[in-house]
This record gives C-alpha cells, structure tokens and sequence, in this order.
C-alpha cells in the first residue's frame, strides 16, 4: 500500500495538467521538483568517514547506508545524484546558501537544526555510545576477589569518575557528554578518525559518538576488543532524517513517504545488517 502511494504522489507530481489549478501551484512552487523535471542534478551531501553511513574507497566511491539511501532516492525520482563531502560543522549552513540540496549523513534531528533545515521522517533511530579503554574500568573486591565493577552500559559511565571523554566537533555527542556529565574533562577533535586515534594514544580514555559509529568500530577492529569495550546506551530516542532546504512541502511529503517505504520494505533492516552487524565490506573498501 505504501508503495502504491508513493507512486501515485511522484505520478501527480509529473502530471500537472490533469491537476485542479490549487495543486498546480503547490508543486510548481517545489524548487526541488522543477530542478529535477530540467534534468538538473541532485546535489547530496554525505558525511566523509563515518561508517557505516559513510567510507570511500581508494578511488572515492562511496559505500554505506546513507549512500544506499541516496542511489535509491536517485532511482525513484529517476535524477541523477552528485555526492559532495562538506565538513561536518557546514552542513546546514551549506544547505541554507544553496550549495547542497539533501544532506544524507547520519544527521540527527534537534530543535535547533530544525529552526534552519527541514527534515524528513526518521529513517534510522539511535542512541549514544562510548568506547572505554578497560584499564579504566574500576575494581572491587569481592568475598576476597579483586573484579572490575560491571560497566555493562553508556548509563554505567557514571561509576567511572575523572575519566577524559573525547567527541568530533558540531556532533550531538558533543553535547549530550556535556548535558549529562557537566563539568567534566571533556576533548573535541575535528573528526571520527581523529577521535579515534586519540583513543588510541591515550589522550582520552572514552570516545562518544552516535551508536551505530560505535558498534561499528567495536564489530570491524576486533583486535581493539581486549582494550576497548563498546556501551550503548539503552535508552535511545535520537532520529536520523535527511534534512533539505525550507519552504518545500512537496517535496517533504515525498520524501517523508520514501523513507517510510525504506523502512517499511525491509531495506533499512537489509541494509543495517550489510553495512552495520557486517563489517567485511569495510575491509575491501579500505584496501
């Protein structure tokens, strides 16, 4: 049924004609629609480095989920799609001048970006998560056994005092160490790879980042697993949307029934287990 009414909503917006003269103006006022009917192509930022949404290969082709869902979203509207790969913190602005139509790259939905972009519905939910270097872990003892203290989720973190958290710049994670552990030591660095290399040298003891960063890190370097243990916190309610320029409620109303149809055919789920629970592509694409 859904997929019927995608069709039927992308039909009426090619045959204008046949539609009363209220509508015909509904969708001629879609700069997102009129660009594609002049064979224009879509401009899609993507988040460079962030898998698995995002990885290029040695030849800068992109793989991962956000780049799934933009080739698919280039399919049904039948456009061609041009990848670009703004920094992080120049999404929205990049959005707002025009310089990019869609950002697909693992964008969380906030107040404060929705009073500068649009967003489509949800198209993957998420939490927060953190990589912990165990040494930091603490130890008890019991009935005479020394045992590390279960740490067994994000929310555990707060048995663990003084430890240094590191974030990339303009992330939710960023924020959200700072909303609910205020106060503490707490590094910022340009980007995943230099979180993680940050991790690695000690300079932080954990990296937060949006959970499906986090697994994906703990699943694919299996050798980090002795040092870094993965926490996921349980209780995640953060949206992932492609966010678009405002003033287009056409083109919302599209994508908001594409994305349902992703998730509602099984895509999603096909591709959170191809790029996400199996991180062997990875390994081909990072040769």
């Amino acid at each position: 049924m859904r997929k019927l009414l995608l069709l039927f909503l992308f039909s009426l917006i090619w045959l204008l004609a046949p539609l009363p003269e209220t509508a015909q103006a509904q969708f001629l006022k879609s700069p997102y629609f009129e660009k594609i009917k002049r064979g224009e192509p879509l401009v899609v930022a993507l988040h460079k480095g962030s898998p698995p949404f995002c990885l290029r290969d040695k030849d800068g082709v992109p793989h991962g989920i956000d780049v799934e869902i933009a080739q698919r979203l280039g399919q049904v509207l039948n456009a061609d799609i041009t990848f670009v790969y703004p920094e992080f913190k120049d999404i929205i602005r990049k959005i707002q001048d025009g310089s990019i139509d869609l950002a697909i790259s693992n964008l969380t939905i906030t107040v404060e970006r929705a009073t500068q972009v649009s967003f489509s519905h949800s198209y993957m939910d998420i939490s927060q998560g953190g990589l912990l270097d165990r040494r930091y872990i603490p130890r008890q003892i019991i009935e005479g056994k020394v045992m590390d203290v279960p740490i067994k989720t994000y929310e555990d973190l707060v048995k663990i005092p003084g430890l240094v958290y590191g974030t990339w710049g303009h992330s939710t994670s960023a924020g959200h160490v700072q909303s609910i552990q205020p106060g503490v030591d707490h590094h910022i660095y340009a980007d995943i790879t230099a979180t993680r290399e940050a991790l690695h040298a000690g300079e932080i003891n954990i990296m937060v980042a949006d959970s499906p960063i986090i697994q994906f890190t703990s699943n694919h370097y299996s050798g980090d697993r002795k040092r870094f243990k993965a926490l996921i916190k349980e209780s995640g309610n953060e949206r992932l949307a492609i966010a678009l320029h405002m003033g287009d409620p056409s083109f919302v109303e599209f994508l908001n029934e594409f994305v349902d149809e992703l998730r509602a055919d099984g895509s999603m789920e096909r591709w959170i287990n191809q790029y996400l629970n199996d991180t062997s592509w990875a390994t081909e694409v990072m040769k």
